[in-house]
């Protein structure tokens, strides 16, 4: 899969509109790097989605290669990647 270079500011294209309400609300978080990476707790309360179908579209993130996981105090982190 080609990976498109984002443009300034937005999202990656080949996201779903949920998607780009979740990436929307990582990069509000400053979600960018793994020691700035936010619980899905975190991410669901900020953008107020119902966390099974949240979960859903960051891993459907994580496969596109555009969030990343991180496992850190018991928790799982999520952070843009770069």
């Amino acid at each position: 899969m080609d990976m498109q270079t984002p443009p300034a500011g937005g999202p990656p294209p080949e996201m779903s509109d949920q998607q780009k309400k979740v990436y929307d609300v990582m990069k509000r978080l400053n979600a960018i790097s793994a020691d700035k990476g936010k619980t899905a707790d975190d991410i669901g309360r900020a953008g107020k989605f119902p966390k099974g179908q949240m979960l859903n579209w960051i891993q459907e993130m994580e496969k596109k290669g555009i969030v990343k996981r991180a496992s850190r105090d018991k928790a799982a982190w999520y952070y843009i990647a770069k």
